[in-house]
């Protein structure tokens, strides 16, 4: 069979149309299965974004919800997840959710009176009888650990259930935070 130039010409234009799309495909579904990264306290410019959830946003949502093992915050970004236990939500687990964003059995939450931050602690397992404590600042919208003397530290549940906002300051035990950053405290002895 004898093709012409146009012939050829125009399975080349639909050749490099189908390797566009697919590309176009390809990349799409890369970038919007991207997970957060943690801050760390030696690199405060890589905040963490909370995932934004496909759930509609209610005008009447509390700021802050559990519901079927999902930990949400109602932002004026949207709903936000912040920690799902993927045994009740049956989300998927990646390795990008290693040391936030996971948790089993319910996890320990408290919220500020003016909903600005949300202090959650994750268990890493449910024999464990520690937690990994966080700080979600609903205005930057962004997930931090929280630190004594500039480390990430473990708390027990016992005294996780303890922890509350005292105004603009997170109160643990007899241990407050800095009121400029409540995931931030300074103490000699943790």
């Amino acid at each position: 069979m004898i093709s012409t130039r146009h012939e050829r010409a125009a399975l080349v234009a639909v050749a490099y149309s189908i390797g566009i799309i697919t590309a176009f495909i390809g990349y799409t579904k890369g970038t919007t299965n991207a997970m957060p990264e943690l801050v760390s306290e030696a690199s405060v410019a890589s905040v963490v974004a909370a995932i934004p959830t496909p759930l509609p946003v209610e005008k009447a949502s509390p700021p802050i919800s559990y519901e079927k093992g999902i930990l949400l915050a109602n932002t004026a970004a949207g709903e936000r997840v912040l920690s799902f236990n993927p045994e009740v939500s049956k989300l998927p687990v990646s390795i990008d959710f290693e040391r936030q964003g996971v948790h089993y059995d319910e996890v320990l939450y408290a919220t500020a009176a003016n909903n600005e931050h949300v202090f959650f602690c994750e268990k890493k397992s449910t024999a464990s009888e520690n937690c990994t404590p966080f700080v979600f600042d609903v205005l930057t919208d962004a997930i931090y650990p929280i630190s004594v003397n500039g480390e990430a530290v473990d708390m027990l549940v016992s005294v996780a259930q303890e922890a509350k906002f005292n105004g603009p300051t997170l109160t643990v035990r007899d241990l407050t935070s800095s009121p400029a950053k409540p995931w931030k405290f300074t103490v000699a002895d943790f």
